[in-house]
């Protein structure tokens, strides 16, 4: 028998109870794909809500977390017991995607990044996950007992690492490095980088879910191989980011939100929103998704849909616990994006008065829709995309914060004009192009423009896309607006992740299962055209990179710094390259105090007087001060004591590239030296 991709209606009423289908004693596959599509984002979201009390108290030990995240995940599934199956759903679909997904899993940890030397986000999220590992607790010591108070000779502080009274706190919000810890209690850095990968392919199942829920189940491994083979997918989940946990608490929230409006279930609701809000947690970008989450609840109110209340409960309890992070641990980090934050706010108290007002003056709305508002509202969506896409030919986009330095290098090598102010924002759906490909992208343009004409309309599944697309399509567009990151690549392109490409390739699914339903006897060759599409232009953009590895051997390198120091011992870090790469690393990774001592106006190697000064406060405080280096050519100018080498490393990183997409890597030598000052 051949597979059918015809699609059908993914409307659904509710299905038989989960595990079975029609015939009692037989499980449902629906109800297969429903649950895996759901039921690791729920457990996920349990370990979260169980284990960061006890990382913020510094109580997180296997013997109390395990037990806790175990029974926090059984009460989440338990909520969302009457997850209704998807409707019409094949043995071989279920089966498909299954495969994609662990293949997708397979692959990419095979390939896994061993980013833990601090040069780019990944490697702060794993430092904090293996300390949280190691110590239970989010705080750092800065130990500067070893040291006194922080001036002008030495610094506690370092990239990744902010002050936070007698302690230090990681960059970023806690959710990812919670994440990552329970891998490190007993695996170590193995571990704790292919954790990425496991994320990755249980958000694959969740797009596959959502992809079942609105345009049908025949397409759902479709749209899973779609997401699998986009280069920018599959480099993200290589590497310990945040983006693969968040876009799995976001599809999987709005294929629960979607069974919430099938049957009318609170329950579903409440665990919808939970997901949504725990997404702050993880990434402070969420606040703008739950802003977006506003007339989403209105919306619901409006119909009176019994479910609106649950979910704006279940956000508020889930954004609690990114509030407290961003007011604790993370504060620091946070209020360096006040701006954002702010901003965000302020929509979503817009939204919020918008929606109280507007709910009751619709619910008394009699009138229908005039006639020429859906052809008028599609063309509205259509000129907006062309804005978007064209603006190259009459914008540039300027503000790299302190990335200027390093932009200014990058187009002075690849022979573009200096111009550090740069973030080429207007280029996000070139960006996109060079992944997804031009076909999907048409495809999915012109999807958006049909799907707001029928939703305006009024046509019978235009709620569920509004429900299931709404809020990440408009997410999505705000960040084709505005990326907000260093525009170097494949760096940059972390930022489609979560929302852009999920929503451009769900869009251009929907574009060819809707012209397969329409052609007749001309579906089966439409169909494979189409699969071509989809499928063929990621695959070819990602061959370059797919079977690289990048940053191996550093772990092993971490441990070789870590064992070269005595308890006792207190790093002083000399020079520009040791105290961007390794300060973070000797404090989380080797617990061993560190402080850096950069040099005079803020040069690259401190002087000798510093580096005597500096030493000399190690040692009236009962540490044994040791100098630190990059390279061993610092040292010999600041100590006539010998040095060595305890780190030697030839690796590789990705090429970073601002106007071309990336296709290759360079070459990344990795050295530590120690020497005993006088």
């Amino acid at each position: 028998m051949g597979v059918d991709l015809t699609p059908v209606s993914p409307v659904a009423a509710p299905g038989p109870a989960p595990g079975r289908a029609g015939t009692p004693g037989r499980v449902d596959p629906g109800a297969v794909l429903a649950w895996t599509s759901v039921g690791p984002a729920l457990v996920f979201a349990g370990w979260l809500l169980a284990g960061y009390p006890l990382a913020a108290t510094g109580h997180l030990v296997p013997v109390l977390a395990v037990p806790a995240g175990l029974a926090a995940a059984a009460l989440l599934v338990a909520l969302a017991r009457r997850l209704p199956a998807v409707p019409d759903t094949p043995w071989w679909s279920v089966a498909a995607t299954l495969a994609v997904a662990a293949g997708f899993g397979a692959f990419t940890a095979a390939h896994a990044s061993g980013h833990v030397v601090l040069r780019r986000d990944s490697a702060v999220y794993a430092l904090l996950g293996r300390w949280l590992a190691d110590t239970g607790g989010l705080r750092i010591p800065a130990r500067l007992e070893y040291i006194g108070a922080p001036d002008a000779v030495v610094t506690a502080t370092a990239p990744g690492l902010y002050p936070a009274g007698a302690d230090l706190t990681a960059q970023f919000m806690s959710g990812t490095a919670l994440t990552l810890a329970p891998a490190g209690w007993g695996g170590g850095w193995g571990a704790i980088l292919l954790v990425p990968a496991l994320l990755g392919a249980l958000a694959l199942l969740a797009f596959a879910g959502l992809a079942a829920r609105l345009v049908g189940a025949r397409w759902a491994p479709v749209a899973a191989a779609g997401l699998a083979l986009l280069l920018a997918v599959l480099l993200t989940v290589r590497s310990t980011y945040s983006e693969p946990l968040a876009q799995l608490l976001l599809l999987a929230a709005l294929c629960l939100l979607l069974d919430a409006t099938t049957g009318r279930h609170r329950r579903l609701a409440a665990a919808a929103g939970l997901l949504l809000g725990l997404g702050l947690l993880v990434r402070i970008d969420a606040v703008r998704d739950l802003a977006l989450l506003v007339p989403i609840v209105g919306w619901l109110a409006l119909r009176r849909h019994p479910g609106w209340w649950p979910l704006a409960l279940g956000a508020l309890v889930g954004a609690g616990y990114g509030v407290v992070d961003a007011y604790g641990p993370a504060q620091a980090y946070v209020s360096d994006l006040s701006h954002l934050v702010r901003t965000a706010a302020y929509g979503g108290t817009g939204l919020l008065l918008a929606t109280v007002v507007a709910v009751p003056l619709l619910r008394r709305w009699r009138w229908p829709v005039p006639a020429g508002v859906a052809p008028a509202a599609a063309v509205a969506v259509g000129l907006g995309l062309l804005l978007l896409a064209a603006r190259p030919l009459f914008w540039t986009g300027h503000g790299t914060g302190t990335a200027e330095p390093f932009i200014e290098s990058l187009q002075r090598a690849q022979g573009l004009t200096p111009d550090g102010t740069r973030n080429y924002a207007e280029q996000s759906v070139r960006w996109v192009t060079w992944y997804a490909g031009l076909p999907a992208v048409l495809l999915a343009g012109a999807a958006a423009v049909a799907l707001t004409w029928r939703a305006v309309r009024g046509r019978p599944d235009a709620e569920r896309w509004l429900l299931g697309l709404g809020l990440p399509l408009v997410s999505a567009g705000s960040v084709l607006v505005n990326p907000a990151i260093t525009p170097d690549h494949p760096w940059a392109d972390r930022r489609l992740v979560p929302t852009v490409l999920p929503v451009v390739t769900l869009l251009a699914v929907w574009a060819v299962a809707a012209a397969v339903r329409h052609a007749g006897r001309w579906s089966a060759p439409l169909a494979a055209v189409g699969l071509v599409a989809l499928l063929v232009p990621p695959a070819q953009a990602s061959r370059a990179l797919a079977f690289t590895r990048t940053e191996a051997g550093e772990p092993a390198a971490v441990d070789a710094a870590c064992a070269a120091f005595a308890p006792g011992e207190v790093a002083l870090l000399v020079d520009a390259r040791s105290r961007q790469e390794w300060t973070a690393v000797l404090r989380e990774a080797c617990d061993v105090p560190a402080f850096g001592v950069p040099g005079l106006n803020n040069d690259d190697v401190a002087t000798r007087t510093q580096v005597t000064d500096a030493a000399a406060r190690v040692r009236a405080a009962g540490g044994i001060p040791v100098l630190v280096a990059q390279s061993g050519d610092p040292l010999p100018r600041l100590t006539d004591r010998p040095q060595r080498r305890i780190v030697d490393l030839d690796t590789a990183e990705h090429r970073r590239m601002i106007t071309t997409r990336p296709t290759g890597l360079d070459p990344l030598s990795i050295e530590l030296w120690r020497a005993d000052p006088d």
